[in-house]
């Protein structure tokens, strides 16, 4: 006899496959998915990473000093690895400085401007794309853009209410994204004041709230806390909002992870980060094909028929619901890239 948790597992797994032919899937990409399609990733895609990166930019530009006070100090609280309240006072001085000089758009185009030029590992992209294909809609936490790049959509913007409702309705296809695109610096959720305009936004909070409340959520490529607070929100967001509608949602984790936001259901994918794509394909195939019997896992024949979106020889790290990221593929130490990746 199959193990319940087997069985659970199995359970919504089915779900989510008939959220998909139903048109009633919604996946929430964070920022785990930009690392490993671009790994080994610079550190300026990140969180702290990217925080650091506005920091010398301040001072190489010139328009801060190099022995500045407040630039020390704020170094100094991203080195300690403080907690997430004292790096958003760090994010809320970086923003402040970069909008007195006239900077922000400047400095977010060199950071996320010419990243779909880094891409080495498109797979994942690639299966996120086949979903779309198949019905499914597309968020990001992620100010980059490469969801549409690869999937060849346009991004929906925060600042036009009117294109938010259309893609509420399904009149507009795009990929939304909750705290804003580089491309539209006034609509970039960086610092606590944008945090709070979000919070309160009623188009936003309208959209989150039909998704949750009538769409199965997949959550992909998510970290928590410093790793990648821009999900991590949203996570509680969602987690505090769907109190009382058990296993409608869903988180994806590997086996080691220790993510939980209850009541949403988290889904092991596997050991290892390369196993996700495997993972998502799988959800990809239709019930009656080939090994219509139990998990996954066991499934992985009929996934690497595939070509073109997994190869199993590809060794690679997925960067994306973990809370630390010492992955060694191929024998290479990247526990250089603990810093979280930004949305």
């Amino acid at each position: 006899m199959e193990p319940a948790h087997k069985r659970r597992k199995v359970g919504h797994e089915d779900k989510i496959r008939q959220a998909l032919r139903n048109k009633k899937l919604v996946i929430i990409v964070g920022a785990g998915i930009t690392l490993s399609a671009t790994y080994p990733s610079a550190q300026r895609i990140t969180w702290t990473g990217l925080i650091n990166d506005g920091l010398d930019y301040l001072e190489h530009e010139g328009f801060v000093a190099e022995d500045d006070m407040e630039l020390s100090h704020y170094r100094k609280v991203l080195q300690e690895n403080a907690n997430i309240r004292a790096v958003l006072r760090a994010c809320g001085y970086l923003k402040d400085e970069l909008d007195y000089n006239k900077q922000f758009s400047t400095w977010l185009n060199s950071v996320f401007g010419s990243l779909h030029d880094e891409v080495r590992h498109p797979e994942v992209l690639e299966t996120l794309r086949l979903f779309h294909q198949k019905g499914a809609k597309l968020m990001t936490t992620n100010y980059d853009e490469l969801l549409e790049h690869h999937c060849n959509l346009q991004r929906i913007r925060l600042s036009i209410p009117e294109d938010v409702r259309k893609y509420e309705q399904g009149t507009l296809d795009g990929v939304f994204h909750v705290h804003g695109s580089y491309q539209d610096p006034q609509e970039v959720v960086l610092d606590p004041i944008s945090y709070d305009r979000v919070k309160i936004s009623n188009d936003v909070q309208s959209l989150l709230k039909t998704f949750f409340g009538h769409n199965t959520v997949l959550f992909v490529g998510c970290g928590t806390g410093l790793e990648d607070p821009n999900f991590n929100a949203l996570l509680d967001w969602a987690s505090s909002r769907e109190e009382n509608i058990p296993n409608h949602h869903y988180i994806l984790a590997r086996e080691e992870d220790n993510l939980r936001k209850n009541p949403l259901v988290t889904l092991r994918y596997g050991m290892n980060h390369e196993d996700l794509v495997a993972y998502l394909n799988a959800l990809l195939e239709d019930p009656t094909d080939a090994f219509p019997e139990g998990t996954l896992e066991r499934r992985n024949t009929a996934t690497e028929r595939l070509a073109g979106v997994y190869d199993s020889t590809v060794s690679y790290s997925i960067f994306h619901c973990e809370n630390s990221y010492s992955t060694r593929p191929q024998g290479v130490g990247i526990d250089s890239q603990r810093n979280r990746a930004i949305d």
